[in-house]
């Protein structure tokens, strides 16, 4: 069963759009199985922005429809990834580099970063550090 107010994905809110024109809101939203709510933002947010928002959705690396939440935790994630790679960031905590990104809790950075790339944070600094001085040619300090 559907959550009330469960998100529609971008061919749900084509569709809810186009029959709002021409219908009830609580009606369409009745027949999709949402609130009136629901419904009602989906059209207000379509009337503010000009289908904007209809046309394309985020697409994350598998062309899958990727939230705005998932989208911008995978960029502060990334950001996070490079800095830790570079050499001239190598004396900054890691607890630094991701408050610095926006990730408030160090055990939680560490547990998405894991999740996400299958290695610590630490593992990635040091292996990653590692492979830029033996590119460089110089002494780890």
């Amino acid at each position: 069963m559907t959550h009330t107010n469960a998100p529609l994905l971008v061919e749900g809110r084509r569709r809810l759009v186009e029959r709002c024109k021409t219908r009830p809101i609580a009606h369409v939203a009745a027949e999709l199985g949402i609130s009136r709510a629901c419904a009602s933002k989906w059209v207000n947010r379509w009337r503010r922005s000009r289908r904007r928002w209809l046309r394309r959705p985020i697409l994350d690396a598998a062309h899958e429809p990727e939230g705005v939440a998932a989208t911008i935790r995978r960029r502060r994630l990334e950001r996070c990834r490079a800095d830790l790679a570079r050499p001239d960031l190598r004396q900054q905590l890691i607890q630094t580099i991701a408050a610095r990104w926006g990730f408030t809790s160090t055990t939680a950075f560490s547990r998405t970063f894991r999740t996400a790339y299958d290695i610590t944070p630490r593992d990635y600094r040091a292996d990653a550090l590692k492979h830029a001085d033996e590119t460089r040619g110089a002494v780890p300090n």
